[in-house]
């Protein structure tokens, strides 16, 4: 699930153009590592949001272009900054909350936000003027919903390109550890870490 949505957010909705800037908020998670490296691989730049600050040196090694505290920076003034006031045309959002403000005030004129999970579990406090300004648009995304409007043809078209990006190393999620059922309880609480590196895997017996 995460490989597709990845890639059919960024190459087959937003269409992210070559050299131009995207925006994403949860960047840490292992979809938003994908984004990272689907950038670097079709040519898009990416303005990564997290909450820990000494997640950049790492996501700068994946191929982020610039890492953002939402507890630390100004979004929009950084933004503003990096983008030398252009402010970006795409923007990711998996976290909604009251930080999706600040992505809404980073997006230039025209600019398309995607909302496609609400991890902090709060309501966006929306100001419409930010939308009317500029005629900025907000939508939603559900992999689901999206794979239901495609043709057969063009899903296989996907799965391909999904298989081949996967044996390129562009989508591929780290594993920090694989417990057997026996071991649920430490896999729990591996699972419960702030910093895990990675998907914690269950393996059943004769797997």
């Amino acid at each position: 699930v995460n490989p597709a949505t990845a890639l059919v957010m960024t190459q087959h909705v937003l269409q992210v153009s070559k050299g131009g800037w995207l925006l994403q908020t949860g960047a840490g998670s292992a979809l938003g590592r994908m984004v990272i490296r689907l950038g670097k691989h079709f040519g898009f730049r990416t303005i990564n949001i997290v909450r820990r600050k000494e997640l950049t040196d790492e996501l700068k090694q994946l191929g982020a272009d610039e890492v953002l505290s939402s507890s630390e920076d100004n979004i929009p003034a950084r933004v503003q900054e990096i983008t030398h006031g252009a402010m970006v045309p795409y923007a990711l959002d998996c976290v909604a909350g009251p930080g999706v403000l600040d992505v809404i005030q980073s997006l230039a004129p025209q600019g398309r936000l995607l909302v496609y999970g609400t991890l902090s579990g709060e309501s966006v406090p929306l100001d419409t003027r930010a939308l009317m300004s500029g005629q900025r648009a907000i939508e939603g995304f559900w992999l689901s919903e999206w794979v239901k409007q495609q043709g057969v043809l063009r899903m296989l078209g996907l799965f391909r390109q999904i298989t081949s990006l996967m044996r390129a190393g562009v989508l591929t999620t780290p594993v920090a550890a694989t417990f057997t059922l026996d071991q649920l309880t430490q896999a729990i609480e591996r699972v419960e870490q702030a910093a895990r590196g990675g998907k914690i895997l269950l393996k059943l017996d004769g797997a």
